[in-house]
C-alpha cells in the first residue's frame, strides 16, 4: 500500500485531552483500553462521557474482551448503555468476590472444627489416662491399707498367743481365747498356735 499513506494512533498513549477531542466510538474506546485495570476509573469515565451512555454493540463487544465480562449484545439494538455494563461487571466481580469470602470463610470454620475435634480427643485422652492414674493409686492405697490391716491383725495375734504362753495358759485355752477375740475357726487358730506358740 505504497500509494495508500495510513496513520496509526494508539488510543492508549493519547493525552487526556486529546481523547476528550475524540467525537466518535473511539473517545469511549480509548478509556476502556485506558482504564481496563481499574473498575472504579472506568466506571467514572463512563459516567463522564455522554458517548458512553450510549455505545455502538462493537464496543459492547470490545468491553467483554477487555475485561472478560460475559453480556451479551442485543441483536436488534445497535446501542448499549456501557455504564449498565460495567456496573454488571462490577456485580459479576462483587459476586465472585462474595463466592471467596464465602469459600474462606467455610474452610476457617473448618479449620476451627477440626481444632476443636482434636481439642476435644486431648482433653479426653487426658482424662483417660488421669482417671488410670487414680485409679490405679486408689488400688495401691486399699493393698497397702490391707496389707497395714493384715500385719496388724497377725501381730495382735502374735501378742495375744506370746501373753498366753507367758501366763502359762494351756494350748486350748489359748485356742479358744484366739477364737473369742479373733473370730477364728479352730483350725486356723491351731496354725497360729502351731507357728507361734514355741
Amino acid at each position: 500500500m505504497a500509494d495508500c499513506p495510513a496513520n496509526v494512533v494508539s488510543l492508549v498513549d493519547l493525552m487526556e485531552e486529546e481523547v476528550w477531542n475524540l467525537n466518535s466510538s473511539l473517545r469511549p474506546l480509548s478509556w476502556l483500553l485506558r482504564t481496563q485495570d481499574d473498575d472504579v476509573e472506568m466506571l467514572r469515565k463512563a459516567r463522564e462521557d455522554p458517548l458512553f451512555l450510549d455505545a455502538p454493540s462493537v464496543l459492547y463487544r470490545v468491553f467483554n474482551e477487555l475485561t472478560g465480562a460475559d453480556l451479551t449484545v442485543p441483536r436488534k439494538k445497535e446501542h448499549n448503555n456501557m455504564c449498565l455494563a460495567i456496573e454488571k461487571m462490577k456485580e459479576k466481580g462483587r459476586l465472585e468476590e462474595r463466592k471467596r469470602s464465602l469459600k474462606a470463610l467455610e474452610e476457617e470454620r473448618e479449620k476451627s472444627a477440626k481444632a476443636l475435634e482434636e481439642e476435644q480427643e486431648k482433653a479426653a485422652k487426658a482424662l483417660e489416662e488421669e482417671q488410670e492414674k487414680a485409679a490405679k493409686a486408689l488400688e495401691e492405697e486399699q493393698e497397702k491399707a490391707a496389707k497395714a490391716l493384715y500385719d496388724e491383725r497377725k501381730n495382735g495375734i502374735f501378742n495375744l498367743i506370746a501373753t498366753c504362753r507367758d501366763l502359762g495358759e494351756s494350748l486350748e485355752k489359748a485356742r479358744q481365747r484366739l477364737m473369742r477375740y479373733y473370730h477364728l475357726t479352730q483350725s486356723e487358730a491351731a496354725a497360729y498356735l502351731k507357728e507361734y506358740y514355741v
